[in-house]
């Protein structure tokens, strides 16, 4: 089963929808999580799911945080801290039932407000959902976890506090120059073999590298 995490940059490159697609299609991904997503970029999956519509004037109508899309079924949905920042719908996958969480930790970067609210707000939300679910969080955590490319100590530090407390896997935290993570529940991703892959690395179509994790 293949996950693909992506920040598409408020199609800001909207003159090269086609590519921006065509590079998403081909990871052949069973579910895309799109961050700063945008609803003119239209995937052919049957199913979407995305965060509430975003109201404020600096952002266009078809513009969502987060957008995922799967070949699974949704089975249920959980309340997220901002149905604007987060979703998580709950999808019954080849693998197992799990709580896919769609995010963004901190919309303006990870040094001004509201990086720390945010991030604390989502660890409750994983730190309840893990109490009954199996958990993939994705999305664009604005930090990297192998170098010094982008990260605060205290961001770093309390996702990976967080991840070992709730026995969550960050299956790209080895990746270069990478703040868009993909973690999973040991439960689910354990004892597979991970294989990983990375598109857009000259950031010609967003500002961000695509990431994605084959689980074998």
């Amino acid at each position: 089963m293949k996950i693909a995490n992506w920040n598409i940059q408020r199609l800001k490159h909207s003159k090269q929808l086609d590519s921006i697609r065509s590079s998403i299609e081909k990871q052949n991904a069973d579910i895309v999580i799109l961050t700063e997503a945008d609803t003119r970029l239209e995937l052919s999956y049957p199913y979407r799911f995305e965060t509430e519509p975003l109201h404020q004037p600096y952002y266009k109508p078809t513009e969502r945080r987060v957008i995922i899309h799967s070949v699974f079924p949704r089975v249920g949905k959980l309340e997220t801290f901002n149905p604007q920042t987060a979703c998580c719908p709950i999808l019954e996958t080849s693998l197992g039932t799990v709580a896919i969480y769609g995010t963004i930790i901190g919309i303006y970067g990870n040094h001004i407000s509201p990086f720390k609210e945010d991030l604390q707000s989502q660890i409750i939300d994983w730190n309840q959902i893990t109490k009954e679910h199996q958990l993939c969080v994705a999305g664009d955590f604005n930090i990297s976890f192998s170098d010094s490319y982008y990260f605060t100590h205290h961001g770093r530090n309390s996702l990976n506090e967080c991840f070992k407390a709730n026995e969550l896997m960050n299956l790209t935290s080895e990746l270069p120059e990478c703040i868009d993570h993909i973690a999973l529940s040991k439960s689910f991703a354990g004892g597979k073999s991970v294989k990983l892959n990375e598109w857009n690395m000259d950031k010609s179509l967003s500002d961000h590298k695509g990431v994605c994790v084959d689980l074998v």
